[in-house]
């Protein structure tokens, strides 16, 4: 795939995690119609979002398999990292969201008898994964420059 096309891809990832971390309710009953308390991590689950790592301040991690057309067997891993970023606005947490396609960097070669010598006279090119960053607020998600307007 060319870069805009992953880009592109990334974005339509974003989307459908943005509008399940609209559905997160961290308080409630249930009850005289609030609503039942939901978890990032369940609202995820519910789009394809697979947990797969977590860190302090509410860093997760999560796995999903991306297709691009519905039909393809062929499936893409995609790495979506979220943490809450504060303050809240309106009392409501806006989260800061990172997509990348799970691939490799490293673009040497994968033979062993190459000697380190050779690898460093080489020109390198390093290639990292294409990487969509950007901020989600009431299940819609903004780019870094929409979301400092949306705050203002």
């Amino acid at each position: 795939k060319d870069e805009v096309n992953q880009t592109a891809d990334l974005v339509v990832i974003a989307r459908v995690a943005a509008k399940a971390l609209g559905e997160v309710q961290t308080s409630g009953e249930g009850e005289d119609g609030e609503k039942p308390v939901v978890r990032q991590h369940e609202a995820l689950l519910k789009e394809g979002f697979k947990q797969v790592g977590a860190g302090s301040g509410g860093y997760a991690v999560y796995q999903y398999n991306f297709r691009a057309h519905k039909l393809s067997p062929i499936s893409t891993s995609t790495l979506l990292h979220v943490t809450p970023y504060g303050p809240s606005i309106t009392d409501v947490m806006p989260y800061y969201l990172v997509l990348e396609f799970e691939t490799s960097c490293d673009i040497r070669d994968k033979k062993w008898s190459n000697s380190l010598a050779n690898l460093e006279l080489r020109p390198h090119k390093w290639e990292g994964p294409q990487v969509l960053e950007g901020y989600c607020y009431q299940g819609a998600f903004f780019s870094p420059h929409h979301f400092a307007e949306l705050k203002e």
